[in-house]
């Protein structure tokens, strides 16, 4: 009889269980219809058997029973052999006779299981990775334990100087067969091929975890960093440069507007009283003509310039 999984290991619930008996017919005539049948199981349990066979003589094979646990516990299971319905009885080479064998399990629930399922970065491996840029890698990660993981977090634990680690994704929790993410961003300091290294912690425990199919502790992150090209630094120069001379002529535009929407004010005018020319005083015995102003002696009744008579 072989069990798996095998001694010392763990089963956890919905696990398959094999359990494996390899019988051999000693004798000479042919054995139909050799069966296992499950005589005693717990209902947490489901339990599967080999179909009946024919063994015949001095031939071996081998029956089956699968058991997949439901729940947490400890759980037992009788099996019995029979041979055209018939139960069998065995003899063993210590003289012990059975006819039922009895198989006990404990189960209980997987632990955290962390499974990194897609990487993704910005840049992309494809692009540069230009000294000074901020590297955003994500991780996207599942749970495929029993248990919830508490405060589960990437941890940078090797990293060269020239690379700076900017910021990391806070602890958070994640549930049983459920999906998030975990973002580590770096910037080069200086260019060169550099090594950083990665881990996983759930409640501030280091825990291994699977990526690309392997069961491992840490996780590689290769850093390639270039110096920017200096066109292209050239080119942010010039852009800036233009923005920054756009937002004058902007401005500049804007004032005017404004003077242009303001209402013009008319200074008020100013009146300037004309001084009124001051006749001549008349000399004695003298006088002048009402109508055109000249001098006339006094008892002369009409102007001998205009021909006005005058008021004596």
């Amino acid at each position: 009889m072989s069990v798996k999984p095998g001694a010392g290991e763990p089963v956890y619930v919905d696990d398959l269980v094999t359990v494996t008996y390899t019988l051999k017919n000693i004798g000479v005539a042919s054995a139909s219809t050799v069966e296992v049948r499950v005589v005693e199981s717990p209902s947490e349990l489901a339990v599967e058997t080999t179909s009946p066979k024919s063994l015949g003589p001095g031939l071996s094979d081998t029956w089956q029973v699968n058991i997949r646990p439901k729940k947490v516990g400890e759980f037992r299971v009788a099996v019995s052999f029979y041979l055209s319905g018939v139960k069998q009885v065995f003899r063993f080479a210590d003289g012990t006779v059975k006819d039922t064998f009895t198989i006990t399990l404990a189960t209980s629930l997987k632990p955290v299981y962390l499974v990194i399922q897609r990487i993704t970065s910005q840049p992309s491996t494809t692009e540069p990775f230009y000294v000074g840029d901020v590297g955003t890698i994500t991780y996207t990660v599942k749970n495929t334990g029993q248990v919830a993981g508490k405060n589960v977090e990437v941890k940078v634990v090797s990293i060269p100087p020239e690379i700076e680690v900017v910021q990391v994704t806070a602890p958070k929790d994640l549930r049983p067969d459920a999906t998030d993410e975990w973002q580590v961003k770096l910037r080069a300091k200086s260019p060169g091929t550099y090594e950083a290294y990665l881990t996983f912690y759930v409640d501030g425990k280091k825990v291994i975890f699977e990526a690309e199919g392997k069961t491992i502790e840490q996780w590689k992150i290769p850093i390639v960093a270039t110096e920017k090209p200096f066109i292209q630094t050239l080119g942010a120069l010039i852009i800036l440069g233009l923005v920054f001379v756009a937002g004058i002529v902007v401005a500049v535009l804007v004032m005017r507007k404004r003077r242009q929407a303001a209402p013009s004010i008319t200074p008020p005018v100013q009146l300037t009283a004309i001084p009124s020319v001051a006749q001549p005083s008349p000399t004695p015995g003298q006088k002048f003509c009402f109508s055109c102003g000249s001098s006339m002696p006094l008892t002369t009744r009409f102007c001998p310039k205009c021909g006005a008579e005058q008021q004596l």
